[in-house]
């Protein structure tokens, strides 16, 4: 398997085990009262890889959530809701996707694994002593698969996610029948941190060739060099942290023929990144309104004024509309005798949509820079200023106007399944 001039090897045997293991356990908690409710699920998941030749790749998470409802009184309700995830992932310096990838890809004699001292000592101009490694390769390949899993180092990473949404529901049917209100904050925290070491000892190719006197000559040439760090990098690090909060007032009513439905609801936003110099910020105030009559016919009307930070000035702001109706046809009386239509609909809607998701921050404003320097021969100048960016004063949202028209026609067998 190991010739230095004809190795064969089979890969899959050599670095694949032939199972891996996964292991799997949850806890559930709940109960109440008719003034509190709980909820609480931890669970443990865990699995090891394939790896034959290195330390198998390890996986370790924990989930955990837990959910509370508390009735204050007959018309206020308070939820807290947290989650969490803890995930520890290690392997050695290959990955899987790279481990299959190679073993389906490199031939059965690209090179042999290890190279004796005593078979490269003094030739090519090598030098080394008894106790070197010193890997195989060849010429369209400067890494030794072999090495990269046993000696090549090792990889680890840590998750930790959390999210808590902290809520309040009020029922205000004393006031007027079918007002509700409720408002909520939520809190979201990601974590991820990626450290490894990467080793690399001598790797050289073997290229067989015949002298002017007919035998066969060895030649060896360097690929890689010995680089042996002392001790772990950090390759990422990144951390997100995302703060909102919604506060809406509902109201719903049904009389006679007339169905009414209308809402109106205010969003805020942060989001904060590693890396990031600015934080993203949006704010946007909706009005909803919903009219159907007699089950028959339905008018539909969005009003939102949303807020950016990636815009200066009123500009920051942009006005967003959309209006639809629909017509049941199918609940007309002439559509009575059609039994092949369960359900039919035509339906209508145009709006005006405004985006801000792929804006920069500061567009809106020109950027300089210090450049290189000048000279005026016989003396000497001073630095240059640069154009970094024009900035856009009149920079302004995305948008788009759309209409669509559609008819929703569900056959038998679909309306029943559905019902």
């Amino acid at each position: 398997m190991n010739d230095l001039r004809y190795p064969n090897v089979d890969y899959y045997k050599e670095f694949l085990r032939d199972a891996s293991t996964f292991r799997k356990a949850t806890i559930e908690l709940n109960g109440g009262t008719e003034k509190a409710t709980y909820a609480v699920t931890v669970g443990y998941t865990g699995s090891s890889g394939l790896e034959k030749v290195s330390d198998r790749s390890n996986l370790n998470r924990i989930n955990a959530r837990g959910n509370l409802d508390l009735r204050i009184t007959d018309f206020l309700t308070a939820s807290a809701d947290v989650a969490g995830r803890i995930e520890k992932k290690d392997w050695g310096a290959v990955d899987g996707a790279t481990l299959f990838s190679e073993i389906s890809t490199l031939r059965p004699n690209e090179y042999p694994f290890m190279i004796a001292p005593e078979d490269i000592n003094g030739r090519d101009g090598v030098t080394t002593d008894e106790s070197s490694l010193i890997f195989g390769t060849s010429v369209r390949k400067t890494n030794n698969l072999y090495m990269d899993m046993a000696y090549g180092g090792n990889t680890s990473e840590r998750y930790v996610n959390s999210q808590t949404n902290l809520g309040l529901k009020f029922d205000l049917k004393s006031l007027t029948e079918g007002l509700t209100a409720n408002a909520y904050m939520t809190f979201d925290n990601y974590s991820y941190l990626r450290q490894q070491l990467r080793n690399a000892y001598p790797t050289y190719s073997i290229e067989r060739y015949l002298d002017d006197e007919g035998e066969e000559v060895l030649r060896f040439t360097e690929r890689k060099k010995l680089n042996l760090p002392k001790k772990q990098s950090i390759s990422s690090n990144d951390t997100y942290r995302n703060f909102g909060w919604r506060a809406n007032v509902n109201y719903e009513h049904s009389f006679d023929l007339h169905d009414v439905l209308a809402e109106a609801a205010f969003r805020y936003t942060t989001e904060e990144k590693t890396g990031n110099t600015q934080d993203v910020k949006n704010g946007t105030f909706t009005f909803r309104g919903n009219y159907a009559y007699n089950k028959r016919y339905f008018v539909e009307g969005v009003l939102s004024a949303m807020g950016s930070n990636r815009f200066n000035g009123s500009n920051r702001y942009f006005f967003a509309y959309a209006i639809g109706g629909a017509w049941m046809i199918s609940k007309e009386d002439f559509m009575k005798d059609v039994k092949a239509v369960n359900s039919l609909k035509l339906k209508i809607n145009y709006g005006h949509l405004g985006y801000a998701g792929n804006t920069g921050h500061f567009l809106y404003r020109t950027n300089w820079k210090n450049g290189d320097k000048f000279e005026h021969k016989p003396s000497t100048g001073g630095p240059t200023t640069d154009l970094v960016r024009y900035g856009n004063p009149d920079l302004k949202w995305e948008y788009s106007n759309e209409l669509n028209i559609g008819v929703e026609e569900p056959s038998s067998t679909t309306a029943s399944r559905l019902t």
